[in-house]
C-alpha cells in the first residue's frame, strides 16, 4: 500500500462532524477547493522529506522514511488542538506504521479563510 492510502486509512475517520458519524475529510496535500468555506473540521498531510537508507551492499532497501506534516483545520482553536491529539493517537498507535512525532504541534491561523489548526511532523516508517 502507498504511503498516502496507509496515512489516508489511519486518518480517516477521526474527524468529527457534527450530529453525524465521523466523516472522511483527511487530505492529502491540501484542502479540494470549493466556491464556499472549507469543509472543517479537516485533516491535511503531505510529505515534507525523509531520511535516505543507503546499503553497502547496493540494494534497494526494504524499508522507507517520510517526514509526514499533518495539520488538523477547525474554526476554533480548542477544536484543532483535540482533532490533533486524536491524529497523535492515532499515528503512534497504528498497527500499519511506525510513527515518531518530531516535536509538538505548531499553531496555525490561516487568515483568509479564518480557520484555526495545529501542525505537527511525524518521522514514518513504511515497507518499499
Amino acid at each position: 500500500m502507498s504511503i498516502v492510502a496507509t496515512i489516508t486509512s489511519t486518518l480517516s475517520g477521526l474527524v468529527p462532524a457534527p450530529g453525524a458519524e465521523p466523516s472522511h475529510r483527511c487530505y492529502a496535500d491540501v484542502m479540494p477547493e470549493s466556491s464556499k468555506a472549507p469543509a472543517v473540521p479537516a485533516i491535511v498531510f503531505q510529505r515534507v522529506g525523509g531520511g535516505s537508507i543507503v546499503l553497502l551492499e547496493q540494494e534497494m532497501p526494504d524499508l522507507r522514511n517520510a517526514r509526514i506534516q499533518i495539520t488538523s483545520w477547525a474554526t476554533t482553536r480548542l477544536l484543532a488542538e483535540q482533532l490533533a491529539d486524536r491524529v497523535e493517537e492515532a499515528m503512534r498507535l497504528s498497527p500499519d506504521l511506525q510513527a515518531t512525532p518530531l516535536g509538538e504541534p505548531i499553531d496555525r491561523y490561516d487568515s483568509d479563510t479564518k480557520l484555526r489548526g495545529s501542525t505537527q511532523d511525524f518521522s514514518v516508517w513504511l515497507p518499499r
